[in-house]
């Protein structure tokens, strides 16, 4: 799949310049970054712009990783409403991304605990089974 590609080229690039970034102890441009993705991408209101958005955040956490409990909060929220998006491909590209952004981002993420629960809960329940499995 060739969109599929795309986004995967581009999280890879997110990865590298937020790595960047935070060698040089850059956490301003880090944040526009992460806004960047989530205002313009994860929030939109096209789904293959909502998926491209939901790589490039998970790609920014990984590229944090101990660094991501400075932007988690700028994180994890947009990645939560992505589980009761009405596209059942953006719901699976959320699950994803939160698998990955947890990955990285172990203790910092308690601090949405019950969010996450209730949202995993939720994705278990889904009509469609890609997104359960994911």
């Amino acid at each position: 799949d060739r969109v599929y590609e795309k986004r995967k080229l581009a999280a890879l690039e997110v990865e590298r310049i937020v790595r960047d970034l935070m060698s040089r102890n850059d956490t301003k441009q880090v944040k526009r970054v992460i806004d960047l993705l989530v205002n313009s991408f994860v929030l939109a209101q096209n789904p293959n712009s909502k998926k491209g958005g939901l790589i490039g955040v998970a790609a920014a956490a990984i590229a944090l990783g101990k660094d991501i409990g400075l932007f988690v909060s700028e994180i994890v929220p947009p990645v939560l409403r992505s589980f009761v998006d009405n596209d059942c491909r953006v719901r699976y590209f959320g699950c994803e991304s939160m698998y990955n952004i947890a990955k990285v981002g172990r203790g910092s993420m308690l601090l949405f605990f019950r969010e996450i629960f209730d949202g995993v809960g939720k994705l278990i329940c889904d009509p469609d089974t890609h997104v359960k499995n994911g």
